[in-house]
């Protein structure tokens, strides 16, 4: 669980410290965080590095014997190679003890930032010296962190367990039902009411499993088991959930539109896709000689328009905080995913050409060499349709050596535009491309990532 840090402990103890240069320091900017990566793994900056340009801070709490603190900086001190990242996204890029503390301090966050003004009487509130609080001197209020309690139930008949998935959301993996506790109940009452208003079904025999914070919705979420009791008909709260289904112990569904070991597995399973194929072993995605993994049955020649749209939708979940106003791409296997981040982007779709078209006269050009065909080719873009106005988001088939998705940077920084992150479908973890993109800042996300393609093996990182 999200909290279970052990041996490392938890101290959450009030009080008013001053960093040392070791402590570390949580810079957030709505659902990013400040961060870089180092050999795969995402850090926050320490005091010593950003101390000179710090505006205020904060301490939060402690893990051991590492302090963390909340602090202010502004957007042109960020320190070089560091950039914004979702703090919901890239899990296994952290260590599990960083993983909550971040979870933790964005809660906080959040608090922090939105009780600067008393919701009694209007004044600015004050830290208090004592509590973690916040205080309003005018009229005296309290305001203390939220913590909402929520359950997550698992609900079952003998061997069967129920199954749901959220109706309108990005977030497409098989769930238990869960739900805030209202007013003047127990969580034993919202388990009932919950389970009635999302499937119409009575319950009995409900069993307290084990809690756990989630700090990204200043929730406490309590889970329990229960049994059904009586009919087992689903009725749909369609408000709430795309479906609900009873699934027997031994048929659990593979979370083939969810995430495996940290790698997203969209719908039919990218995942699942690239290992197995739909009838058999090796049939869709096929590994040769060299490190070449080929898709063209899905992805790249015949492509699944299914599983597109739902690559798609999770792309635009990872950058939905990026306030995007252009995707970009590079003909031509990116282009049908990025039409589909753009169509539910609402936003223009630019893909740059490898030829020079003799029609377009102001051109933005980059040189990419192709390590697939051996060879360099000339990509442009006309300046007519990327400025500096534009925030662009770069989508694209596959990361490798990153040589394309410099090239498409290089034509940003040409247009004088900002680039807000790179999507990919496929990365081969490894080769040096996602590593170069993360080490100079860039917001990279990549569906699934391929650890290996020896022995034409498939092996993905942290299966």
């Amino acid at each position: 669980m999200l909290h279970e840090i052990a041996p490392k402990q938890y101290h959450v103890e009030f009080s008013k410290k001053q960093p040392g240069d070791d402590a570390i320091c949580f810079v957030f900017k709505g659902p990013e965080i400040l961060e870089k990566m180092v050999d795969d793994v995402l850090l926050p900056p320490t005091y010593g590095e950003i101390k000179e340009k710090v505006q205020k801070y904060i301490y939060l709490f402690a893990i051991d014997d590492t302090e963390y603190y909340l602090a202010d900086l502004k957007e042109e001190d960020i320190p070089e190679g560091y950039g914004w990242w979702i703090v919901r996204n890239a899990p296994e890029h952290r260590a599990q003890d960083q993983h909550f503390a971040e979870y933790t301090a964005y809660q906080l966050y959040v608090w922090y930032r939105d009780n600067q003004f008393c919701g009694r009487c209007g004044a600015r509130t004050e830290h208090d010296d004592k509590e973690r609080m916040m205080r309003c001197p005018h009229c005296g209020n309290m305001i203390f962190p939220r913590i909402s309690p929520a359950v997550i139930v698992a609900v079952t008949d003998g061997d069967r367990l129920l199954l749901s998935k959220y109706a309108g959301r990005g977030y497409t993996r098989y769930a238990l039902l869960a739900g805030y506790t209202e007013i003047g109940e127990t969580m034993e009452q919202t388990v009932h009411r919950e389970v009635m208003e999302e499937v119409g079904l009575k319950v009995k025999n409900i069993r307290y499993y084990k809690s756990q914070p989630w700090g990204v919705e200043s929730n406490v979420l309590m889970g329990f088991f229960c049994d059904l009791d009586g009919e087992d008909t689903v009725h749909l709260d369609t408000t709430e959930l795309a479906l609900a289904q009873w699934f027997d112990r031994d048929r659990l569904p593979a979370q083939d539109d969810g995430y495996r070991g940290g790698i997203f597995v969209p719908g039919a399973g990218l995942w699942h896709r690239l290992l197995y194929g739909p009838y058999a072993a090796g049939k869709e995605g096929k590994c040769f000689p060299g490190g070449i993994l080929k898709v063209d049955s899905f992805i790249n020649h015949q492509m699944d328009p299914a599983l597109m749209q739902i690559m798609a939708e999770e792309l635009v979940r990872r950058f939905s905080s990026h306030n995007i106003n252009k995707v970009i791409t590079i003909e031509s296997s990116g282009i049908a995913p990025a039409i589909l981040v753009g169509a539910i982007l609402n936003v223009p779709v630019l893909f740059a050409k490898k030829t020079k078209p003799s029609t377009m006269q102001n051109m933005l050009v980059s040189e990419v060499y192709s390590f697939t065909k051996g060879r360099s080719y000339t990509v442009c873009v006309s300046a007519d349709y990327l400025t500096k106005e534009d925030k662009v988001l770069f989508i694209d088939d596959f990361l490798a050596n990153g040589n394309a998705a410099k090239g498409i940077l290089d034509i940003i920084n040409q247009a004088g535009a900002t680039l807000k992150g790179m999507g990919f479908l496929i990365e081969k973890g490894f080769q040096e491309g996602g590593k170069y993109l993360r080490s100079i800042g860039v917001h990279v996300e990549s569906l699934a990532i391929i650890d290996s393609l020896d022995d034409c093996k498939i092996r993905f990182k942290d299966i």
